[in-house]
C-alpha cells in the first residue's frame, strides 16, 4: 500500500513539473516575454502572501 502511495506522489511530481515548465516556457516566451529575474519578482511576492495564509490555516505560525 505504501509503495503505491509513493508511486503516485512520484507520478505527480512529474506531472506538475512538467506543467510548470510548460507554464514558465509560455510566459517567458509568450507576448509578456519576460526575463527569469522579472518573473521571480512578480511572483515571489504572491508566494509569500499565499504561505502566510496556508501557514495561518494550518496553524502553523505559533
Amino acid at each position: 500500500m505504501i509503495i503505491l502511495q509513493l508511486l503516485f506522489l512520484t507520478m505527480l511530481d512529474f506531472v506538475l513539473a512538467a506543467i510548470k515548465t510548460i507554464c514558465i516556457n509560455r510566459i517567458q516566451a509568450g507576448r509578456l516575454k519576460l526575463r527569469s529575474i522579472d518573473l521571480l519578482l512578480c511572483m515571489s511576492s504572491l508566494v509569500s502572501v499565499y504561505t502566510l495564509i496556508y501557514s495561518y490555516v494550518t496553524d502553523d505560525m505559533k
